[in-house]
């Protein structure tokens, strides 16, 4: 399967932190990793419709997490969220579910059939708890985990993230889209919860 990483986990080594455990430049939590340590086979660039937003407060990195709330690309003005969809066993998916949300791994019951684009499910009360399926590559689903309303958007207030969390974001659009300054400044600038001036910020922060 795909998983769709939309915020800091665009970033490869931010990432690997859920495969292989540690913590990530600017984060204050260790993760503990995936059962299966074996690095995602692979990787792609996808754009999908909908919303990226910033809300709430993350206690691991000072600042508003990310939310992607999906939707028709018509329902948001044409909007799009860029995505990294990281090729993963479907043991290493439900391990990177659990961490987001902060707890130990239980099995995701959910028949593979089901597992068509407008899937939603909510698999628990955590944050990031609303799993939907974006539709399929290559035969393979595709997807990603969201704040817990019906359609995946966070009612909390919108709010700032920080410039490290922001930091990761921008190295994984590089890495996956090849963006330069200005197209993220524009991409990310639109978010709710974000700025023009705190993206260009961002863009000095260097994760050691």
């Amino acid at each position: 399967m795909l998983y769709a990483a939309y915020g800091s986990n665009l970033s490869e080594r931010r990432f690997a932190c859920y495969i292989a455990g540690g913590a990530a430049p600017g984060s204050s939590r260790v993760l503990r990793g995936a059962r299966d340590k074996r690095p995602p086979e692979s990787w792609r660039a996808l754009r999908v419709g909908g919303r990226l937003s910033f809300c709430g407060h993350s206690q691991t990195w000072g600042g508003a997490p990310a939310f992607f709330e999906p939707a028709a690309p018509d329902a948001h003005g044409g909007a799009e969220v860029f995505v990294r969809c990281w090729r993963l066993g479907w043991d290493q998916f439900e391990d990177v579910i659990a961490q987001e949300n902060g707890r130990t791994t239980d099995p995701l019951d959910i028949e593979p059939g089901a597992l068509s684009k407008g899937f939603s499910i909510l698999a628990g009360p955590g944050h990031y708890d609303r799993l939907v399926c974006l539709g399929t590559v290559e035969g393979l689903p595709v997807m990603t985990c969201t704040a817990p309303g019906p359609s995946g958007y966070s009612t909390g207030e919108a709010a700032a993230p920080s410039l490290e969390y922001l930091a990761h974001i921008i190295a994984g659009l590089r890495e996956t889209f090849a963006l330069d300054a200005p197209a993220i400044v524009d991409y990310l600038g639109r978010a709710r919860g974000a700025s023009p001036d705190l993206v260009r910020a961002a863009l000095h922060v260097h994760p050691a």
